[in-house]
């Protein structure tokens, strides 16, 4: 039997707001009880200071249920390789990851950390410049 025309509604104790409901073969997001959204915070990024003639950078995010994938990526949108990548899991049972990239101090550009919950296929994305400016090694913005 498809599910695909079927309605499928899980509640807490009352028909809405919903836990999750399922409706004309999507899920659907509107009235969902806010706890059980699975995204997480907005990315965070920080300068950490130099490292190996760069500038390092992190990026952190918490709230996410499932495990999220983060990844750094330039600004043509193709991933960079990560130096260091930590993920976590909170008392609430929440994951929060931590990714960091090293920017070489030469190359003007920018770059985003985007988390992403794969199972729901959402995404929260952050971008920072990093650029050189006369008389300084290099800059955030």
């Amino acid at each position: 039997m498809s599910v695909v025309s079927m309605e499928v509604r899980w509640v807490w104790s009352q028909f809405s707001p919903y836990v999750h409901l399922y409706h004309d073969g999507q899920d659907q997001y509107l009235q969902q009880l806010p706890e059980y959204q699975a995204m997480g915070s907005a990315p965070n990024i920080s300068a950490d200071g130099y490292q190996d003639g760069g500038i390092r950078v992190g990026c952190w995010s918490a709230g996410w249920y499932p495990e999220p994938k983060a990844q750094w990526r330039d600004h043509l949108g193709q991933p960079l390789p990560a130096t260091s990548e930590k993920i976590s899991r909170d008392a609430d049972g929440l994951f929060h990851t931590e990714i960091s990239i090293v920017i070489m101090e030469e190359s003007n550009r920018n770059v985003n950390c985007s988390v992403r919950n794969l199972l729901l296929n959402q995404e929260k994305t952050a971008t920072v410049n990093i650029s050189g400016k006369q008389g300084q090694k290099g800059y955030i913005s």
